[in-house]
């Protein structure tokens, strides 16, 4: 995922549009609709519409929260891992960005949580290259 935000961003670059112009929807739009699609967002759109129906001022958090427990119907946690929460948040965003919730303090979390995810897989992945990483031999003496 950061990696094709990286190539996005070289692409705008190149192409003379200048990233800091588009927003982050735009910026994860061609992520969104890669790859296979994915049969639990309607169940998670379905339960996360519920939670910001009943409570409008909805945070980030309490998103990535409702994410890492959402329970398919097979009984697995599909968004436990935090690589899968951009991609699953973005296909929820850009649903209820369709249904006209654009302006509304959702949205807004759900931008944040975005953001957040976005941030969340890069520190993973840091700290995963970094463990990976051989350590150097230390200078003998």
């Amino acid at each position: 995922m950061i990696q094709q935000l990286g190539v996005n961003y070289l692409n705008t670059t190149q192409a003379g549009a200048s990233p800091a112009s588009l927003s982050l929807d735009q910026r994860l739009a061609p992520q969104a609709g890669e790859g296979v699609k994915d049969d639990n967002i309607d169940l998670l759109y379905a339960q996360l519409k519920q939670l910001w129906e009943a409570n409008p001022d909805i945070s980030s958090t309490e998103i990535i929260d409702c994410l890492r427990k959402f329970e398919a119907a097979d009984g697995s946690r599909p968004y436990q891992a935090i690589p899968t929460h951009t991609p699953a948040l973005a296909q929820v965003m850009n649903r209820f960005k369709e249904e006209g919730g654009e302006g509304s303090p959702a949205y807004a979390a759900l931008y944040k949580g975005v953001g957040l995810a976005v941030v969340s897989n890069g520190i993973l992945n840091s700290f995963m290259g970094k463990m990976i990483t051989l350590p150097e031999e230390p200078e003998d003496w």
